[in-house]
């Protein structure tokens, strides 16, 4: 946790709104000429986890050597395709989610019935390695389909998270669900729909991950939907035990709005009032994205949104924010998937000055070694930033197979940011495209998924790509 004492803050922790949205995401790049929305895409489309994960890696029987280890490898029928950041609990268990795969009846393009994302569980065995357990299987109907943000927790054990597609049918709108632990081990989880979207007020396709306030409330922001570009919601748990979860929509993002964002995919974070700032891909003065802050309104009926910079585009500060954002000595840190010196999108930094607030970019990301970096940033206490590309480096895959990469900030401040690659994926039995994969920060150890790669023939009749990966490197 680390406090900004120029903002007052402290940091815990594919559909578009409009024709003009969808030809920007189409002209920005992954990288060498790839499809934002097109790449790989077209195959399939905190409270009380992760503290007690801090150190027990760093104890774990990975072999000093190894760069890289694989804790699992996804074979369809036990999901496909892992998105999303992975949390632990207190007993060293891992969880995370996968956008298809188990025994649900999705279809997917082109036209391959691939079932409908899974809830997992990885659990260490006393001799090494890891046994995986499917909790939960989604159906594509009311329950929720193609999950794509991480997991989080309540201190009780409750896993909490949000599907893109399911609820009112397969291909509308998201669910928020809540996953509850057995009474006895090895006994059936159980899945409570805690709001389906309607693609109206509350929006529609939520894709970021859901953060807590201390009061128990759930955030989240919603992709689509509202008047055109998404929305920003809240949950609030029943009063009694068995009640339904209150739904609040705190902000619609509007085109004719100045200044408003449109499609919001990342988290949030908030601070002691209880402001939130977050990101949004497209919308603000220039059409290229936001970093927006949303306060709470004054009177009953005022609007939470404050919008506090616009991306301009091109080489100028980058363009398409699509990531969390962290607070890094003072300032918000966060990327870009397009724009920059070299196209391959920038780690930027926003922060207080006399006029209001200025943005800079920390670091361009290079081509022929970066494809576009994936949304979410992990900051250690040194300052360091990491993160992962779905694309670039080297391995099989056509424009690469994407790495896990290091920011080291300069010294003294005011320096240039170096940058090192930790990983580079193969494209092997070692998984490739860390896709929306924001990685667990654990002693000396990162953790993560990659969308493909891992071997399985479940997912490509030639074994090239398989269905994904959890893994592990080193810092």
């Amino acid at each position: 946790m680390y406090c900004d004492k120029d903002f007052g803050v402290e940091s815990h922790g594919q559909c578009w709104g409009s024709k003009k949205s969808a030809e920007r995401s189409y002209s920005s790049t992954f990288g060498a000429g790839i499809d934002v929305m097109t790449y790989r895409r077209g195959w399939f489309g905190v409270r009380g986890l992760g503290i007690a994960l801090l150190v027990f890696f760093a104890c774990s029987a990975f072999v000093a050597a190894q760069s890289e280890v694989v804790l699992h490898r996804f074979h369809l029928s036990d999901g496909a395709y892992p998105v999303g950041a992975l949390v632990a609990d207190t007993q060293q268990n891992l969880y995370g989610v996968t956008y298809v795969g188990g025994n649900g009846n999705c279809t997917i393009y082109p036209l391959l019935q691939a079932g409908c994302g899974t809830v997992f569980e990885l659990t260490r065995l006393p001799g090494g390695g890891w046994s995986e357990t499917v909790l939960y299987e989604f159906q594509g109907g009311s329950d929720g389909a193609f999950p794509e943000a991480g997991l989080v927790s309540d201190q009780a054990g409750n896993l909490y998270g949000t599907t893109a597609g399911g609820g009112l049918s397969q291909a509308c709108c998201g669910t928020v669900f809540e996953l509850s632990p057995p009474a006895q081990r090895g006994g059936d989880w159980s899945e409570t729909i805690l709001h389906r979207f309607t693609a109206y007020t509350d929006g529609a396709e939520p894709l970021g991950q859901l953060i807590f306030d201390q009061a128990g409330n759930l955030y989240g922001t919603a992709a689509a939907g509202g008047d055109c570009c998404g929305t920003v919601f809240e949950l609030s748990p029943p009063a009694q035990p068995g009640g339904d979860w209150t739904e609040i929509t705190l902000h619609i993002f509007k085109l004719s709005r100045d200044n408003d964002g449109e499609a919001p995919v990342a988290a949030l974070t908030f601070d002691k009032s209880g402001s939130l700032y977050g990101t949004t891909s497209f919308g603000g003065d220039f059409g290229w994205g936001t970093v927006f802050r949303l306060r709470p309104p004054r009177s009953p009926g005022d609007r939470w949104s404050e919008s506090i910079y616009s991306f301009r585009g091109g080489t100028a500060d980058g363009s398409s924010p699509r990531g969390n954002l962290v607070w890094v000595r003072g300032s918000l840190i966060g990327t870009t998937v397009s724009g920059g010196l070299y196209g391959q999108g920038t780690a930027f930094q926003i922060s207080r000055s006399p006029t209001g607030v200025t943005e800079s970019v920390v670091y361009n990301f290079q081509p022929g070694v970066y494809g576009a970096v994936t949304p979410g940033l992990v900051v250690d206490s040194a300052f360091n930033l990491y993160g992962t590309t779905v694309a670039g480096g080297g391995g099989s895959c056509d424009f690469g197979c994407g790495m896990v990469f290091q920011l080291v900030p300069p010294s003294p401040p005011g320096g240039a940011w170096t940058q090192n690659i930790i990983y580079d994926f193969q494209g092997g039995s070692d998984g490739a495209l860390p896709y929306n994969a924001t990685l667990l920060l654990s002693g000396d150890w990162l953790l993560g998924v990659t969308a493909e790669g891992g071997g399985s023939q479940a997912c490509n009749p030639g074994g090239v790509d398989g269905c994904g990966t959890v893994f592990a490197v080193r810092k």
